[in-house]
This record gives C-alpha cells, sequence and structure tokens, in this order.
C-alpha cells in the first residue's frame, strides 16, 4: 500500500509525524479514511478515536476538537487533544461527559443548546465506544450492591437497598426461620418494630 505524509499536532506538542498507509478521521460528519492521493478537503473533528495505521502498525488516539486538511502533500490533522488510548481513563472520561452535561445545562435555547446537546451525545458515544461508560458502570455497580444486599438478606442480616428516588427506599429484613423477607417503607413507625 502505498504511503502518505501525516502529522497530528496539538497544543503542546507534534503528537506524530511519519509516513502512513491510512488514518481514520473521526470527521465532524463521520469518520473517514484517509489514503495516498486522497482528494483535498478540510473536516472539522468531533470527539472520537483516531486511527493511525503504517507498516509498523496501528496506534489509535482519543482526539477532540480541531481540523483535519488533506493536500497534495498529505494530511495533518490539528486536534485540541490527542491522547493515546491507553492514556485515557474512565475518569478522563467521566469528566469530559460530566463538562458537556454541564455546558448544556447553561445553554440558552436554540442552535447553542443544539449544539451542547450534540456534545454530550458524542461524549458519550465515545466513552461506551472506549469502555468508560458513566452510566453503564453506575448500574453494573448498583447491581453488584443489590446482590451483595440480597445475600445479606438471605443470610438474615439487616440492609438497606436504595431506590430511585425519594419514598422509594426500603429496609428488608430477613425472617430467619422462615428463609424469607419482607419489605417495610422507611417512613413505617419505629414502634412498630419493636410490637412485632
Amino acid at each position: 500500500m502505498a504511503a502518505f505524509s501525516f502529522e497530528l499536532v496539538s497544543p503542546t506538542r507534534l503528537v506524530h509525524s511519519g509516513e502512513v498507509e491510512e488514518v481514520i478521521v473521526p470527521g465532524l460528519e463521520g469518520e473517514f479514511g484517509v489514503f495516498a492521493n486522497h482528494a483535498p478537503f478540510v473536516s472539522a473533528l468531533r470527539p472520537g478515536i483516531l486511527t493511525i495505521k503504517s507498516a509498523g502498525g496501528e496506534k489509535r488516539l482519543y482526539v477532540r476538537d480541531g481540523f483535519a486538511e488533506v493536500n497534495p502533500k498529505g494530511l495533518t490533522v490539528l486536534a485540541e487533544v490527542a491522547v493515546p488510548l491507553e492514556d485515557v481513563t474512565a475518569a478522563n472520561m467521566a469528566d469530559e461527559v460530566a463538562d458537556a452535561e454541564r455546558a448544556l445545562a447553561e445553554a440558552k435555547e436554540g442552535p447553542v443548546r443544539d449544539k451542547a446537546a450534540e456534545r454530550v451525545e458524542q461524549m458519550k458515544t465515545v466513552a461506551t465506544a472506549l469502555g468508560h461508560d458513566a452510566e453503564a458502570k453506575a448500574d453494573e455497580s448498583a447491581q453488584n450492591r443489590d446482590q451483595r444486599d440480597v445475600l445479606h438478606l438471605v443470610r438474615g442480616e439487616r440492609t438497606t437497598l436504595r431506590g430511585s428516588g425519594p419514598g422509594n427506599l426500603n429496609i428488608h429484613r430477613a425472617n430467619a426461620n422462615l428463609g424469607r423477607f419482607r419489605p417495610r417503607q422507611i417512613a413505617d413507625d419505629p414502634a412498630d418494630d419493636e410490637a412485632e
């Protein structure tokens, strides 16, 4: 496969410079692949994964904000953020998603709000693609916690199961003799507990 010149530049450093066989870029209108002798064009970047393929193998980076320019000399990508995937943590992605959600909450109606909503979706898509989906991890954690709480119930221990909102919190007590549990609302009168 024919090689072409590629440079990836961030504000702090030259991230990559050299001959490559293919680069897959997360463009604003969708991903696009660039090969040698590609037609010239310019595209804005959306948050996503940029893949560099060369004779030496494949390298993947998280990129966000910037532009890609294809010209007769090759491809140049200017990105505000360009980080190797192995350096992107779940905490980084959770912060990026939270920042995008904060910007959406503060956005006025109209095109600014639409753009902010699109950004939130883009960030969540990247987090999911990287396996750093904060919502999925929270759901998984809640499932694990609920399974642990049920185990405590089976053993006859008192525990609290968390609900999704006020009034949904239940305290379950195991009846060790009968091997079953009964839900009780937190709002119940504590005197009822002593009567049983």
